[in-house]
């Protein structure tokens, strides 16, 4: 859609460098065309593409503090084994495996209960920690039968956050809200793998 606003851009630039001649018999005055901007209708993700066991491989942040470069980029690979596992019913589960220095760490390992939804594009995760339900939401930016990529940038964040408000109460809020507010730009991607 955007490569052929992109040409018909270039096309319509084109021709009013041309010198035309007006003839005659057309009137002094076109009538207005007036062209509405179309929504940009976002990708359904179908519910049962996203059931499987999901392995955490990299996750990448982006923030970029108010005017400042965008220097503060980390790509990381998770210290533990994390996995999402997704059902068929909204139910998920999303696991921390430790590894220590001699292999699987059973002392350093969380397992937490969680569910899920999409709507359309939007995945909105909520997982229960400690008896609390703890909100979050990612744009699906690619999916296959084996790879999905999750974005979560400032306006998702600005909603999870105020979702999370009462939740993780008013001092953490404010913090949050503050490191919010700091950055011109936030950007988390998260790369799993089936």
């Amino acid at each position: 859609m955007k490569k052929s606003i992109l040409l018909c851009s270039i096309l319509l630039g084109l021709f009013s460098c041309q010198k035309t001649e007006v003839a005659a018999d057309l009137p002094a005055a076109l009538p207005t065309v007036v062209v509405a901007d179309l929504p940009v209708v976002a990708p359904t993700i179908a519910a049962n593409s996203l059931v499987g066991n999901w392995y955490i491989t990299k996750i990448l942040n982006l923030a970029t503090p108010i005017g400042k470069t965008p220097k503060n980029a980390t790509v990381s690979v998770p210290a533990f084994k994390s996995f999402l596992v997704m059902d068929e019913n909204g139910k998920a589960s999303l696991s921390r495996i430790g590894i220590g220095n001699y292999g699987f760490d059973p002392f350093n390992t969380d397992s937490y209960l969680a569910t899920y939804a999409i709507d359309k594009d939007i995945l909105k995760l909520t997982v229960v920690i400690g008896g609390k339900k703890y909100i979050n939401y990612f744009k699906v930016k690619s999916i296959t039968s084996k790879n999905m990529v999750l974005f979560q940038d400032k306006p998702l964040y600005l909603k999870a956050l105020e979702e999370n408000k009462a939740t993780v109460g008013e001092k953490s809020y404010k913090e949050d809200l503050a490191v919010y507010n700091s950055n011109d730009r936030y950007e988390s991607e998260i790369t799993l793998l089936k």
